[in-house]
């Protein structure tokens, strides 16, 4: 009859307004979501500061680094919808804080300085026990602290370095320099003595690959 069917019209509406309402809850809860890990994102990244490799801030710092990384990697995995697009017009956060915030530069340079530091202690296994003492740890803490200090930034640089905007900014003479050293560190080293899982001696070669691959949007000859 006329009034079931006027009825039925009645409780369909009144099915999807209410669906209407969840979805756009659930669409304002996701939206909140967003901005406090996007937050918290640019927080970790404004904790990143310069200090002396092996130091207490500088293994202050280890957590935010991983966390950091993390969070570049799985937005480096997402499938882009454009390739031409620049990183201002992408969804990777991360590298784009790293820019905003200063902080690639800094990132190189604690990476260099590291790297240094990490074969004086390759040349004499006791200053690795000197070292951890002065920080209140045991060596092999500080080894594996490090090695994932090592990692988190070897990925995150990896990311970056993805973008021709970064490669814009980024101290050109520094980093050169840097893979200069590791690579005739590694080329003297017996390949078992080498760590290779995520770390300098692996990662340089990409570095260099997005260089030369993004060489004629830096406008090099």
């Amino acid at each position: 009859s006329v009034g079931q069917r006027s009825g039925s019209w009645r409780v369909r509406g009144m099915f999807s307004r209410k669906m209407q309402y969840e979805a756009a809850a659930e669409t304002g809860a996701l939206d909140d979501l967003s901005r406090k890990l996007s937050g918290d994102l640019r927080k970790h990244v404004r904790k990143l500061e310069h200090a002396e490799p092996l130091s207490r801030e500088w293994l202050g710092m280890i957590d935010s680094f991983l966390h950091i990384s993390n969070i570049a990697l799985m937005e480096h995995r997402l499938p882009r919808e454009d390739d031409t697009a620049t990183l201002w017009e992408g969804e990777e956060l991360t590298v784009r804080y790293l820019l905003e915030e200063g902080k690639l530069n800094l990132c190189i340079r604690l990476m260099h300085e590291y790297k240094r530091r990490r074969r004086q202690l390759d040349a004499d296994s006791k200053d690795v026990a000197s070292a951890a003492q002065a920080v209140g740890l045991d060596a092999p803490t500080l080894e594996a602290r490090a090695l994932v200090f090592e990692q988190s930034l070897s990925v995150l640089l990896k990311c970056a370095f993805e973008h021709v905007e970064p490669l814009q900014t980024v101290d050109m003479p520094e980093l050169i320099e840097h893979v200069a050293e590791v690579l005739e560190y590694a080329c003297s080293r017996p390949a078992e003595a080498l760590e290779l899982s995520r770390t300098q001696e692996s990662a340089v070669p990409l570095y260099l690959a997005s260089l030369v691959k993004r060489l004629h949007a830096l406008g090099e000859t």
